[in-house]
C-alpha cells in the first residue's frame, strides 16, 4: 500500500506546490526536477514570497508545514521567520522536497 506523505500549498503565481519527505522519480527511474533548488537561502526567499502572497499575518500556512515536517507541536518557533528559516534548512539539507504539481 503507498502512504503518500505530502503537504500540499499554493505559491504565489497560484500554482500547486508538494512538500514530502521521499524523492520523487519519474517513469524511467530518474529524479523528478524540484520546484526549489536544494539551497537554504533560496528556499527561505521562496517560502517568504508565499507568506507575503496568501497575506498570512500569522503564518498559519507555514505552522502548518512545520508541523508536517518535524510533528512536534511543543516546540513550534515563536516567529514567522524562524518558521520559514527551520523549513528551509530541512529543504536545503535535503530532508525536504519541493514539486510542482503537474
Amino acid at each position: 500500500m503507498l502512504f503518500d506523505d505530502a503537504f500540499y500549498l499554493r505559491d504565489e503565481l497560484n500554482q500547486r506546490l508538494v512538500f514530502t519527505k521521499v524523492p520523487r522519480l519519474d517513469e524511467t527511474g530518474h529524479p523528478v526536477q524540484e520546484a526549489f533548488l536544494p539551497s537554504v537561502t533560496y528556499a527561505r526567499e521562496a517560502l517568504a514570497t508565499i507568506v507575503d502572497a496568501v497575506q498570512d499575518p500569522f503564518h498559519n500556512v507555514m505552522v502548518e508545514l512545520w508541523l508536517h515536517v518535524h510533528g512536534k507541536p511543543w516546540a513550534i518557533p515563536d516567529t514567522g521567520d524562524q518558521l520559514i528559516k527551520d523549513i528551509a534548512d530541512k529543504i536545503g539539507s535535503g530532508e525536504l522536497f519541493v514539486y510542482r504539481e503537474r
